[in-house]
C-alpha cells in the first residue's frame, strides 16, 4: 500500500475529497522544490506545519519521501484511541471515554463511567466534561499547576502553596487569581478596621490639638 493511502486509511476525512479535503500533486517543469511545494500545501490548506505532518504521518518531516501524482490530506482528524473496553486515562494509553457509552473518565479509577459522580468537576480526567485540563484532579492548582482551578471534591479555593481546600477560614487567605471571594493579603498583616478606629480615636483623645 502507498504511503498516502496508509496515511489516509488513519483519517476520518470531513466531507468529500474534492478539492475541500485533498489537494494534488502534480508534477512539471515547473514543480517547485519539495519544501517549498508543501509549504503552498500547508498556506492553502490554512493549517500549520505540525498539522499537515499529523495529517499525513507517514511524510517525512524534511520532505525526503514527497511523491509525484499523489494526494495529500490537509483536512480532518486522527482517530484517537477510544476506551471501548472501559479503560481510559494516562494508564491507558490516554484512551479517551468520549463516543464511549460511558463517557466521562474517573480520576480515581481511570475508568469510563456516567454518574454524576465520574462526570464532576474534580473527578472527570476526560470525555464529557471540562476535565483535568481546566480543573484538578489531585488537588493542585495555581500557576505552578497549569492554572488549574478547584471544585468538587477538592474544595472551592487554592491557596498560596498550591493547594486547594475549602471553608471559611482556608479560602480568606486563599489565592484569588484562582478561586472566588478570597485574598491573597498574609493573615499577619491584616488588621481590623474597627481597630484602626479605635487606635484612630484614642489617639485624637490623648493628643489635643493646640490653638
Amino acid at each position: 500500500m502507498s504511503s498516502h493511502l496508509t496515511a489516509l486509511s488513519r483519517l476520518l476525512l470531513l466531507g468529500q475529497f474534492e478539492n475541500r479535503g485533498l489537494i494534488s500533486n502534480s508534477t512539471s517543469a515547473t514543480t517547485p522544490p519539495a519544501r517549498v511545494y508543501i509549504s503552498s500545501l500547508i498556506t492553502s490548506g490554512n493549517i500549520t506545519a505540525g498539522q499537515f505532518f499529523l495529517l499525513n504521518p507517514d511524510l517525512d518531516p524534511y520532505c525526503g519521501n514527497i511523491q509525484a501524482d499523489t494526494d495529500y490530506c490537509v483536512r480532518g482528524f486522527i482517530e484517537p484511541l477510544r476506551g471501548f473496553d472501559g479503560l481510559c486515562g494516562p494508564p491507558n494509553k490516554n484512551a479517551t471515554c468520549r463516543g464511549t457509552r460511558l463517557q466521562c473518565c474517573n480520576a480515581n479509577t481511570f475508568t469510563c463511567g456516567g454518574s454524576l459522580e465520574d462526570c464532576a468537576d474534580g473527578t472527570c480526567y476526560e470525555g464529557a466534561c471540562a476535565g483535568d485540563k481546566v480543573f484538578t484532579t489531585n488537588g493542585d492548582c495555581d500557576r505552578d499547576h497549569g492554572y488549574k482551578m478547584c471544585a468538587g471534591v477538592w474544595g472551592d479555593c487554592c491557596n498560596d502553596a498550591g493547594r486547594c481546600g475549602s471553608g471559611p477560614s482556608f479560602c480568606a487567605y486563599a489565592n484569588d487569581a484562582i478561586s472566588g471571594p478570597v485574598t491573597t493579603t498574609s493573615q499577619n498583616s491584616l488588621t481590623p478596621t474597627t481597630e484602626l478606629s479605635t487606635q484612630a480615636s484614642t489617639t485624637a483623645s490623648a493628643n489635643p490639638s493646640v490653638s
